[in-house]
Parts: structure tokens; C-alpha cells; sequence
């Protein structure tokens, strides 16, 4: 019968194992006196029959059991660092201009408000092309994403959104800003681009229009900075969540 004997720090406040480095555990035998009582000693008052010194090297913690991704923020993560950063210029997808003009597409991406009236629920303008579309588009003679929302809560792979800015290459890791300081997760960080070159031009046959964030909405504003493959996690987690939006965001 196999005996197992478990170690555990005295002091769990203190660390205590250090990964890498050798450790030697003595186990003693009683003194048949007494006057050593340290050893192992079994139930019945039986020893070992000579002392036994065993050797062994400290691994790593196991990590933590995964519990599914963070549960994502709309303000920290999706509004400012990938919607304010990336797609609501006046000439994009941000607020109506001071000449009436409105979002592009009609899709308001500045406010959560903004998001909840117009993709959240909403056919894309772009994916309206079925029996009762005002115009009919020829979608590559395929009827994927006839009639899509732009965001459909809970399924990015039903969101026209995902798509778009799928189209668009990320760009790298390197260049998020996440953290505690910036209050964006760092959930993401550090993937690599599930989609190559090929893959894009296929799905640019299905996906009308250009991908998004666009290269430059105009001169008078700064390029849109590209998402990351950080933010395409995220945006997707978001919306497989349930696309929730706060009333507003500080």
C-alpha cells in the first residue's frame, strides 16, 4: 500500500517554495526513549526501519483553474480603447456633423447610447439585401449575412461588425495599451492574427464594403489607429456576453 506524506508551508502568510530550487526533506525515526520525538511515527507506533532523506526540486505553481474570460467592460474595454480610438470620427461613425450631416451608414459608435440605437439589434445597411431591402446587392451570389445585425447580442459570428473588422489586418501586440493604469484587460493580449491574407480576400467576396477601422477618414482628422488582435478578442467576448451598454460612461 502506497503512503503519501503532503508538505505545507508553516506560515502561509510568508512564501515559502521557491520555483527551481532543491530542497532536502530529513525523515527521522523516533527515538525508541523518546528523547527524539520527531519522525513518522504510524498509528500503531510502528517506524521506519532507518532514517530517509529525499531530494527534489520546487516546480511552478500550477496555474489557476480557467473560469472562462473576464467579464468585458463596455466603457474600459470596447468604447474608448477600440471604438473612440479607432472608429468615431465625424467623417466615420462618430457624431452627427455641426452641418446635419449623420454617422456614416447611419451607425453611431461615440456613445453607448449611440451603439444600443444603432448596432446593437440593427441590420447592418451593408447586409440589408434581402426580399425587403430598399436596393438589392449582389453578395457574391451567396445569401451569407443577408439581413445581419450589426451586433447581434450574444453571437459575434452573427454580428456584421466582427466581420468588417476582420477584413481590416491587426496590427501588433506590442502596441496595446492594457493594464491596470489604462483600465483595459489585458484578456487577448499577445495572439496572434487568425486570419491570413487568403482567408481576407475570400471573406471580402461575402462582406460588402471596406473594412473597418478605415485607413483615413479624411484630412482633417488623424488615421484611425488599427485594432490589434487584443481588441478582436475582446470586441468578440463583448458581444458574445451579450453586447450590454451602459446608460453612459464616465
Amino acid at each position: 500500500m502506497t503512503l503519501t506524506v503532503s508538505l505545507s508551508n508553516p506560515q502561509p502568510a510568508l512564501p515559502w517554495l521557491t520555483p527551481g530550487q532543491q530542497y532536502r526533506v530529513f525523515l527521522n525515526v523516533p527515538s525508541p526513549d523518546g528523547g527524539d520525538p520527531y519522525g513518522l511515527l504510524a498509528i500503531d507506533g510502528a517506524t521506519l526501519s532507518a532514517p530517509v532523506t529525499l531530494l527534489f526540486t520546487a516546480g511552478a505553481a500550477p496555474p489557476d483553474p480557467y473560469s472562462g474570460p473576464p467579464t468585458m467592460s463596455f466603457c474600459d474595454d470596447i468604447l474608448a480603447p477600440i471604438f473612440l480610438r479607432s472608429c468615431a470620427f465625424t467623417s466615420c461613425h462618430g457624431m452627427a456633423q455641426a452641418d446635419g450631416g449623420a454617422p456614416v451608414l447611419g451607425l453611431d459608435l461615440q456613445t453607448a447610447s449611440g451603439v444600443r440605437a444603432t448596432a446593437v439589434g440593427q441590420v447592418a445597411d451593408e447586409s440589408n439585401t434581402g426580399p425587403m431591402a430598399q436596393t438589392v446587392a449582389q453578395l457574391a451570389g451567396s445569401p451569407f449575412g443577408v439581413d445581419m445585425a450589426v451586433i447581434t447580442a450574444g453571437e459575434p459570428g452573427n454580428s456584421w461588425l466582427m466581420y468588417k473588422v476582420l477584413l481590416a489586418i491587426p496590427e501588433a501586440a506590442d502596441a496595446e495599451v492594457t493594464g491596470a493604469d489604462s483600465g483595459v484587460s489585458a484578456y487577448g493580449q499577445g495572439l496572434v492574427s487568425p486570419v491570413s491574407a487568403a482567408e481576407r480576400a475570400r471573406l471580402s467576396d461575402y462582406i460588402l464594403g471596406q473594412s473597418m477601422p478605415y485607413p483615413a477618414p479624411s484630412q482633417a482628422e488623424p488615421s484611425p489607429s488599427p485594432l490589434t488582435t487584443g481588441d478582436l478578442e475582446r470586441l468578440s467576448t463583448w458581444i458574445a456576453q451579450g453586447a450590454a451598454t451602459p446608460s453612459s460612461c464616465r
